[in-house]
């Protein structure tokens, strides 16, 4: 009897062993001991962020959380999964979203994070670019502001009205999207404050280059003057328009053409121009519909995109943790892992059916 149950269990251990094996043999080398692993760093402050929340997302057409924790005392953070898909690790810090960019693998992972002020030195608006397509009774306007934080030290400027600008008499605002340093775009909302066109947002405007694009619209014919606030003016203002088209400008000398590419003319000012001073118009006559207009507009539009892209829809909303969502495997791990459980479902039938019959020669012994 005691030899029966000695063979029984000795068959019991090499099926769990051979069960093991497949395992391991069968799971791809990701899934066994791999983790995305990295560091929050206060670049304010030249050291590591404790307590942050940080949170793991998948990117696909869109991005959804698959798991968040806090940085340790030393910064670190760890998310047991592989990285064997598109992923970004995003951090909270003083109630502002920063992230990595789209990585995929396993390499350390370093998130800089800033100490936030309502108001900073350093704060420059550096320029416009305005592209301009003259309609038969009205002129479409997507315009690009370029803000720079140069803080020493660095810091993020958020709050309430982080930027304002003013748009031309009589435009009709249709959307606005922001691109903060090194990271994705995403929509957000200008609000009107005052007469004049005058807008604002609060979105935090981080170290280095932030980019926002205003797309509008002037309900007037295209011979209509078109006249750019002072206070909207920044240190430097391009003006894209069709070469088709016929620039009249209010000042002799103010509007210099400095090239002509792809068919678009591309005209410049610098400096700090008087009240008033930087206005233009469309000579009565000049066609947008001629040669090349069309053609113009359409790679206007792609040559401005490339740099401010599409912006997404699921971004987190700046001061709040995004909502968690189910995580999702990607299909190769689901399609290993329903493999391996069936596999170990047969390797357990066959195990049981072994000592089965080693129990029914025991017997008979």
């Amino acid at each position: 009897m005691k030899s029966t149950f000695r063979i029984r269990n000795s068959a019991v251990r090499e099926c769990r062993l051979a069960v093991v094996c497949m395992l391991l043999i069968l799971l791809p080398s990701g899934c066994l001991a791999s983790s995305i692993v990295g560091r929050v760093i206060n670049r304010s402050r030249n050291q590591p962020s404790a307590g942050d929340v940080v949170i793991l997302y998948s990117v696909d057409r869109t991005m959804y959380e698959m798991a968040r924790t806090k940085s340790s005392q030393d910064g670190t953070f760890r998310f047991d999964t592989s990285g064997n898909f598109p992923y970004l690790v995003a951090v909270f810090h003083q109630k502002v979203f920063y992230h990595t960019r789209t990585l995929r693998g396993v390499e350390p992972v370093e998130v800089p994070v800033y100490d936030t002020a309502q108001r900073i030195n350093g704060i420059r608006h550096e320029s416009n670019t305005l592209f301009v397509r003259p309609q038969a009774d009205a002129v479409n306007v997507t315009e690009f502001f370029v803000i720079s934080n140069q803080s020493n030290p660095p810091r993020t400027m958020a709050g309430v009205n982080t930027f304002n600008f003013m748009l031309p008499g009589g435009a009709v605002m249709d959307s606005t999207v922001i691109q903060p340093p090194a990271t994705l775009p995403l929509r957000i909302n200008a609000t009107p404050c005052g007469p004049g066109n005058h807008y604002y947002v609060d979105y935090p405007i981080r170290p280095g280059i932030t980019r926002l694009r205003a797309v509008y619209h002037l309900k007037q014919p295209e011979t209509a003057w078109i006249t750019l606030p002072r206070r909207h003016v920044a240190e430097s203002v391009a003006l894209l328009i069709p070469e088709s088209l016929q620039l009249e400008t209010g000042t002799a000398g103010v509007w210099e053409r400095r090239s002509a590419q792809s068919g678009l003319a591309r005209y410049v000012t610098t400096g700090a121009p008087t009240a008033g001073s930087l206005a233009f118009r469309f000579s009565a006559g000049a066609s947008h519909t001629g040669t090349g207009g069309a053609e113009a507009a359409s790679l206007a539009s792609t040559n401005l995109q490339s740099g401010l892209a599409q912006a997404p829809t699921s971004q987190p909303v700046r001061g709040s943790a995004p909502s968690r969502r189910r995580p999702v495997l990607p299909n190769h791990l689901l399609i290993t892992f329903f493999t391996s459980l069936a596999l170990m479902a047969m390797i357990a039938v066959g195990g049981n059916l072994y000592a089965h019959r080693l129990r029914g020669r025991g017997k008979r012994s």
